[in-house]
């Protein structure tokens, strides 16, 4: 994959000391094109490895680079930040939280219903029952097609609920945005113990009513599990992270049943499909490892 970074516009948002002779914090706006498709983490890494977002500017390091627009799959539009890391107290580093209230994590693990069309196995049948391929209920239609009608089966499903507190002169329209507009999109890396893939960023909630100076933003996560062994029909061995998508192609095939002709339904291929995009957690504001 290969990259074009550029700068859109001059520093902006530059804020200085009291004295006025240190700049403090400043943003620059880039804009990043690749060859192929990408996502928020590769967008990230372009841009840091790339000559046109130093390391310092003005005195100041760089502190962190956040995708703020995507454009398409293969243009997108990102914001590097600066801050000065000697400036005098009254300028708060956003991940500054050696003074803040301790985040509290709620996990809950539960279930739902679904309904599965393809057998794990067949444990036993009595009577005539064909095995279609692993296809259950299979039931003829009114052109003659047989079609799996499936049964009602029990999934595990699973939220996750951080509760982050922070000071006031840290929680920004800004932050507040940027955490806001990465819904729907799962982990890139190792989180709070799940693997990459297994955790969708689904919205938060903000309670301002504190009274001792804090904001309560509680972040909500569902859980779903990466797997590598999922089987259907003829095809095992199946790999799909937690947030991927998994789809079958049946085609139709002839067979003799009791003497009479049927079209049978039956797996053809199995496709793993991205859904979702993915980005960084810490993002959001939050460490990996609480």
């Amino acid at each position: 994959m290969t990259w074009i970074v550029r700068q859109l516009a001059p520093a902006t948002n530059l804020e200085t000391d009291e004295t006025q002779q240190r700049a403090v914090s400043c943003e620059i706006q880039l804009y990043a094109k690749s060859t192929e498709d990408a996502d928020d983490p590769d967008v990230i890494s372009a841009c840091r490895a790339s000559d046109v977002v130093p390391k310092k500017y003005l005195g100041m390091n760089l502190q962190r680079i956040t995708v703020t627009e995507r454009i398409n799959a293969k243009n997108w539009k990102a914001t590097a930040e600066y801050k000065y890391t000697g400036a005098s107290s009254d300028v708060q580093r956003d991940d500054d939280d050696s003074e803040n209230k301790a985040e509290k994590t709620s996990i809950e693990f539960s279930v739902s219903t679904a309904t599965r069309t393809v057998s794990l196995d067949r444990v036993r049948s009595y009577g005539q029952v064909p095995n279609y391929g692993g296809l259950i209920d299979v039931q003829e239609s009114g052109d003659g097609t047989l079609e799996p009608r499936g049964i009602s089966v029990y999934v595990p499903t699973g939220t996750m609920t951080i509760t982050h507190y922070y000071k006031r002169s840290q929680w920004t329209t800004k932050l507040r945005n940027k955490i806001a507009f990465r819904r729907c999109r799962y982990n890139s890396d190792p989180f709070r113990g799940f693997e990459a893939g297994e955790l969708l960023f689904v919205g938060e909630t903000v309670n301002y009513s504190s009274t001792d100076g804090y904001v309560e933003v509680q972040y909500k996560f569902l859980i779903s599990e990466n797997s590598d062994d999922i089987e259907v029909g003829d095809f095992t061995d199946i790999k799909k992270k937690g947030w991927q998508g998994l789809w079958v192609k049946y085609k139709k095939q002839v067979k003799t049943i009791d003497g009479k002709k049927y079209q049978v339904i039956i797996p053809q291929g199995v496709a793993i499909e991205k859904i979702y995009h993915a980005c960084d957690f810490e993002e959001l504001g939050l460490k990996k490892n609480a």
